[in-house]
């Protein structure tokens, strides 16, 4: 995998030396292209004893218009570097409308908890071939191409990519892409049955606030209530006032396993005994 990694990275990097890189406009959907990059670095994640989360506008539309297989290799380039650099924390790939060159476009942000990078690297960093030092590339492998191609695949979108990074605190890459929404397309949250969602109402046991304050527009964008909490303790009381105040009211119970003292399964087992 890392050889063909390598192999790919510098068939990319001939391409764009010889300005043989060409896009494709077609219709794609958004949610199928995230599912994939999510599926490819789950492993991966997984191996380093990471988190990593996925935080989609609910508000953006299902369709657009662009290069999807060009979008996906720039995310896992983002991605997959994020994993490599970060030992301990998370990883958090977001996906927001936003603005750029006084037009809309679609911010990508992936956001890490690893290295970080002093203000001189960053301004070296979509250089060809650069690593931070020689150890970069025997501790973590890769050829420095990655930034370089992931650049101007962006460019070549009428895009562009920022970073932003602290040493041993992380770094966050925000790729801007004006992408054209597809006609025709509902937004992903909501219903198509008026009210469905009305008499239900999430409780959250959660101990990160960016995941928490994601589910809460998640849950707000279906026309849902939801109240959440940070400890098991706060979770219990708020079922037991559910439990008090039903009034024909269904719950939706949704708990973070390592917010939940006994684990998340251990935790909501114990839940279904009391209530």
């Amino acid at each position: 995998d890392n050889m063909l990694g390598v192999i790919n990275d510098i068939l990319d990097f001939s391409k764009v030396e010889a300005g043989k890189i060409e896009l494709e406009t077609v219709s794609f959907d958004l949610d199928r292209l995230l599912a994939r990059v999510v599926s490819i670095v789950s492993v991966k994640v997984k191996d380093r004893g990471i988190g990593f989360s996925l935080e989609r506008d609910p508000s953006l539309p299902i369709g657009f218009f662009g290069d999807p297989t060009r979008i996906e290799q720039i995310l896992l380039n983002l991605v997959n570097n994020a994993v490599k650099f970060t030992e301990h924390g998370c990883v958090t790939l977001s996906v927001r409308a936003g603005t750029f060159s006084g037009g809309e476009c679609i911010d990508f942000t992936v956001a890490d908890t690893g290295i970080g990078m002093t203000k001189e690297q960053i301004g070296e960093l979509f250089k060809p071939f650069y690593q931070a030092d020689a150890s970069i590339g025997r501790r973590f492998g890769g050829t420095g191409l990655g930034l370089s191609i992931t650049k101007t695949l962006a460019d070549l979108m009428g895009g562009a990519i920022e970073v932003e990074s602290v040493p041993q605190k992380g770094t966050t890459f925000i790729v801007h892409l004006p992408l054209q929404k597809a006609p025709e397309e509902k937004p992903y949250g909501g219903s198509s049955v008026p009210g469905f969602f009305e008499n239900i109402c999430a409780l959250v046991l959660c101990g990160e606030e960016s995941t928490s304050s994601f589910l809460r527009e998640c849950f707000t964008s279906f026309g849902m209530q939801a109240k959440f909490a940070k400890t098991e303790e706060t979770a219990r009381a708020l079922l037991q006032e559910a439990a008090r105040s039903n009034g024909g009211r269904q719950y939706l119970l949704i708990a973070d396993y390592s917010a939940a003292a006994g684990g998340g399964v251990r935790f909501i087992r114990s839940v279904r005994k009391s209530f």
